[in-house]
């Protein structure tokens, strides 16, 4: 892949329409990336949806995503005449064209709903639902995600006539948008690592002029104001925001607290690193602080050097085009493993846990002692399959460091019968880190239990708490299931490394090189359960 033709790519293959002699083009530069996720869609529909397919080809190799499309016949009853039982990396779509129904609004939906929910229940997950209409909507998780209008589209859906050469009235935009919406966010939000923090520049990105020349005379037109919106949104949704920018970090400071059209301010980002150093060091920093790996982060930048120097350093960090004829707030949506179908609650509890980490670690390097004593921190173990049960799915999902199965089990695996879940949390004088953690356990009926899934956020790493909080997780739900010892299994990750290291640490006398398990008794997890002094323990189950 040439990677500045990927980059120069981006707006017609993200934004753009998407023409037949557009894409013609395309196909002939070298801007895709080499395949490193196999994606499999299944679409049920009730119209002709292959016109869609080039588009969607050539949106996921662009982010290196080799996607296979299957179509169900011509079914306006969704009766999934013909299911089969496909493998997990499998999604489904239901793509419905609203026109062909005489049913009212409240008539249609209930009916959608019940196919919707049919489906889920045939596959044992929820299934992604493209509605056309007036406007194309787009749900996941049973809730809309995505509206695309008209004035987006720039003109109608659909008109007549692509239906008599066609088979669908969709015009080829709306085909195009489809297309994106399912290569870059909803068909491979379980098959792509979820993106977790946004680093951008400011100078022609979040503003146009150079701050160190004109100050506060910077403008903050039409499109860095999307760009701007998109951050705060991403912010809300959970993200974490941090700023890569060659300046002073007292002019920076100066313009995010004070400048009147920005609507970011310094509060608002976990990392600023406004410096005349070189971006990917800056972003080692960045790294460093949230303890997440590179392939969560997206790095926005109006400067193409400065996005190549990046992915010659970090090529697993997506990159993302700004300037004055771009649109990056498009192209930012359209990252895969940027949207979610459901918003991360805690955010704003992890940017202030990060934040508030600069103070928590000056005292860490006094020693732990010192720590344990000022800052006071709890460990909570909570019931995992109640009000935090959301939160575990998602956090499983989202967790490729610390966590030693990567099972990325659902929300049915979490409440089997036979099985115990326990939220871990974790908090201190500083800032509450709310559920870090989560552990799922089996019983085999004859007082051994199995480990199922166990996962920890990074962040909360170097407090030398983790063992304590994760035995005490354990010892509860070995101890709820009537068991007396809990094997624990463990696979070798692409990313897992920190999870890997804990349990060689911790129970093995060194971190394992293959995968295998070991069994621990309930006295050893009593044992690692103790706590240090000025540290304290709640179980709410």
């Amino acid at each position: 892949m040439d990677i500045a033709a990927w980059i120069k790519a981006q707006q017609p293959v993200l934004v753009d329409g998407l023409t037949r002699m557009r894409m013609a083009e395309l196909e002939s530069a070298d801007i895709f990336r080499p395949s490193s996720t196999s994606l499999s869609v299944r679409i049920w529909r009730n119209y002709a949806a292959e016109p869609m397919e080039q588009a969607l080809s050539m949106v996921s190799r662009y982010w290196g995503i080799d996607a296979t499309v299957t179509y169900s016949s011509y079914d306006d009853s969704l009766s999934f005449g013909g299911w089969t039982e496909q493998s997990s990396g499998t999604t489904d779509v239901i793509m419905v064209d609203r026109s062909h129904y005489t049913l009212s609004d409240d008539e249609f939906e209930v009916w959608l709903r019940g196919r919707e929910e049919h489906l889920g229940l045939l596959n044992g997950t929820e299934p992604v639902v493209v509605v056309v209409g007036d406007s194309i909507v787009v749900r996941a998780a049973g809730g809309v995600v995505s509206i695309v209008s008209e004035a987006e589209l720039g003109g109608p859906v659909g008109e007549e006539r692509y239906e008599r050469i066609s088979g669908s009235r969709l015009t080829p935009a709306s085909h195009s948008a489809i297309a994106r919406e399912l290569a870059c966010s909803w068909a491979v939000e379980g098959s792509v690592p979820p993106r977790k923090l946004v680093a951008v520049d400011l100078d022609n990105t979040l503003h146009r002029g150079v701050l160190g020349e004109i100050g506060m005379e910077v403008v903050v037109d039409e499109q860095a104001l999307a760009l701007q919106r998109e951050l705060v949104r991403a912010k809300e949704a959970g993200f974490m925001l941090a700023i890569l920018s060659k300046n002073d970090e007292r002019d920076v400071l100066k313009l995010l607290d004070e400048h009147p059209d920005y609507l970011l301010r310094a509060a608002d980002f976990v990392s600023i690193e406004a410096n005349w150093s070189n971006k990917p060091t800056n972003m080692v920093s960045i790294l460093e602080k949230t303890r997440i790996g590179a392939d969560s982060i997206v790095f926005v930048d109006d400067n193409p050097s400065e996005l190549m120097q990046m992915h010659a350093v970090h090529p697993t960090i997506a990159l993302v085009m700004a300037g004055e004829e771009l649109r990056a707030d498009a192209a930012l949506r359209l990252v895969p493993g940027f949207r979610r179908a459901r918003t991360d609650e805690l955010g704003d509890l992890r940017t202030r846990d990060l934040v508030s980490n600069e103070a928590r670690e000056r005292l860490l390097e006094q020693g732990l002692t010192d720590y344990y004593r000022t800052a006071a921190p709890r460990l909570s173990v909570h019931d995992g399959a109640g009000e935090h049960l959301e939160r575990l799915v998602d956090l499983g999902k989202r967790s490729n460091q610390f966590n030693l199965l990567l099972n990325r089990s659902g929300r049915d695996e979490f409440t089997r019968g036979d099985r115990t879940a326990v939220a871990l949390e974790m908090s201190d004088n500083f800032s509450e880190s709310g559920v870090i953690g989560g552990i799922l356990v089996e019983s085999s009926g004859d007082g051994r239990c199995s480990l199922v899934d166990m996962f920890l956020s990074c962040r909360v790493l170097g407090r030398n708490l983790e063992t304590a909080l994760i035995a005490n997780g354990l010892l509860n739900a070995v101890e709820r299931l009537g068991g007396d010892s809990i094997e624990i299994p463990w696979i070798i990750g692409e990313r897992n490394e920190p999870a890997l290291a804990w349990i060689g640490r911790s129970l093995l006398g060194g971190q394992p090189r293959e995968a295998g398990a070991t069994t621990v008794s309930l006295e050893r997890l009593r044992q690692m359960a103790g706590v240090p002094e000025g540290v304290s323990v709640e179980v709410t189950i």
